[in-house]
């Protein structure tokens, strides 16, 4: 035999793969059965028509042209199996050009296949309609067994050999396509420019490369499977004389070349993931540098638009917005830096050239440096707002105490006017003095307090011109409780007079 262990490859080629990549194999094999089909359905016709014909004949001239055609038949049956020796002899390793030719002049036999296929059919026919009418069939009895048995050897043989001539032409045809590929692919490898551009660039690089690997993949599991599908057919017994030797050798050789070439694709396609995940980094910094200059920008715009507001439009409620749009320009900042330690996390563990690495990191540790910068001069600002709200928050308490005082000065004026006697001026002076008295010293805490922080936030100088409003509204109102307390004691003393006065006249 030409081939002594035909399911080497089996072993090679996964039983699950294998059944995966059949589906082009079986999608050609139904459209072949259709098409036997429709044959056979001509021939049945045919075959009716020739015995409707022989049938009007008389009965020795129909026994004569059966036994001449049983003749006939068993002759060309014989040629037949002379026809189809080149074909047992057939070296399915041969080149595509040479089992081309071959599949060629089988396709032009087929018309003689159908045609003896036809006869042996009609004689078998016909022999059951002479036999019913007397004729001596029996004679004939043997030869036409030896006849069935012939064409029936014929047959099997034909579709056996028909079966391998088209999956190894399928077989040739796949193995030179992924020499092909294998060619392009190794241009590719070669043509890879060490530098690459972006991220999406590389990405589409990465995913043509899968692509183009995947369908090798394919088609390398195709041929597999054609390769074990032809061997095992060999092993029939009507393909005894067909040699699968170089096949076999040939699908060593495939197997060989498509592990060497997917061990290329495989560095090729890591070395991608490493440019792309470098890409990445870099596009990730540019990103980074971005938001770091967009961040920047608008803090200090947000900055210049608060300050070159007059000292009213820098209300409380308006500091208290630019706090919340500090905070809010912080927390960005702090999504930042976050972002940032992955970013360089990420790059730190590159495998990529060292120079390469080295200049990303290099950028990162500047941005850092910026951001770091960046990062006190917000939080002292923030500081500095917190500041001033706490100054605004002590100047409205100042203002409260002011407008307190100055109104209840107001009212124990108007009250003194209406006390009759020098107890009732007495208990008044009592009662305001009781009030006023513990919260002078606490607004001179606040006084001081203002005058600290207004000297802290705008420098000696400023400082005390902006307290020196307050510091002079807490003197003219001292000045008032001052007065106020020095008429009650002249009211009193008058009382006191008055009382004498009306007691001894």
């Amino acid at each position: 035999m030409g081939f002594e262990h035909p399911l080497v490859l089996v072993s090679v080629a996964k039983a699950n793969e294998i059944l995966n990549v059949k589906n082009e194999v079986h999608i050609m094999e139904n459209t072949m059965e259709s098409q036997k089909a429709e044959r056979e359905e001509l021939s049945r016709l045919r075959i009716a028509w020739q015995l409707k014909a022989a049938a009007s004949k008389p009965m020795k001239q129909q026994w004569g042209a059966f036994k001449e055609q049983l003749r006939k038949t068993t002759h060309n049956l014989k040629l037949l199996q002379e026809a189809l020796m080149p074909v047992s002899a057939l070296d399915l390793g041969g080149s595509l050009q040479t089992i081309l030719g071959l599949q060629k002049k089988w396709n032009e036999m087929k018309p003689q296949f159908q045609q003896l296929n036809d006869e042996v059919q009609y004689i078998i026919k016909e022999s059951e309609e002479l036999s019913g009418k007397g004729a001596p069939v029996k004679e004939k009895s043997q030869q036409l067994k030896d006849l069935i048995h012939l064409h029936q050897n014929q047959k099997e043989r034909i579709q056996d050999y028909e079966e391998i001539l088209y999956k190894i032409v399928q077989f040739h045809q796949v193995r030179e396509e992924l020499g092909r590929l294998f060619r392009s692919r190794e241009l590719e490898f070669l043509q890879q420019p060490k530098e690459m551009g972006d991220a999406h660039g590389v990405q589409v690089l990465l995913s043509r490369s899968r692509e183009r690997q995947a369908h090798i993949d394919h088609l390398h599991k195709l041929a597999l499977s054609l390769g074990v599908d032809v061997i095992s057919s060999v092993q029939r017994p009507n393909c005894s004389n067909v040699s699968a030797k170089n096949l076999q050798q040939q699908l060593d050789i495939l197997e060989g070349d498509s592990l060497n070439w997917r061990a290329q694709a495989e560095d090729h396609e890591r070395a991608l993931t490493h440019s792309l995940e470098f890409c990445t980094a870099r596009g990730e910094m540019r990103e980074l540098k971005e938001s770091f200059k967009d961040i920047k920008k608008k803090f200090n715009n947000l900055k210049f638009n608060y300050t070159k507001k007059n000292e009213k439009a820098r209300n409380l409620k308006a500091l208290k917005y630019q706090i919340q749009q500090v905070d809010m320009y912080a927390e960005k900042l702090q999504a930042l830096i976050r972002k940032m330690g992955k970013v360089e996390n990420k790059t730190f563990f590159l495998n990529y050239p060292n120079n390469k690495v080295n200049v990303l990191l290099e950028a990162m540790r500047d941005l850092q440096k910026n951001v770091d910068e960046f990062d006190k001069v917000v939080t002292d600002y923030r500081k500095n707002l917190d500041l001033t709200e706490h100054l605004q928050e002590l100047i409205e308490e100042c203002h409260f105490w002011y407008e307190d005082a100055s109104a209840t000065v107001v009212r124990v004026g108007k009250y003194s006017t209406e006390c009759k006697t020098k107890e009732a001026v007495e208990i008044l002076l009592q009662q305001f003095k009781k009030f006023i008295t513990p919260s002078v010293p606490q607004q001179e805490e606040r006084i001081q307090e203002i005058s600290d922080l207004a000297q802290h936030l705008y420098g000696f100088e400023e400082g005390q011109k902006y307290a020196e409003k307050i510091v002079a509204k807490h003197k003219e109102v001292l000045e008032s409780v001052t007065e106020l307390c020095s008429s009650l004691t002249e009211l009193k003393e008058k009382k006191v007079i008055s009382s004498y006065q009306n007691m001894y006249f």
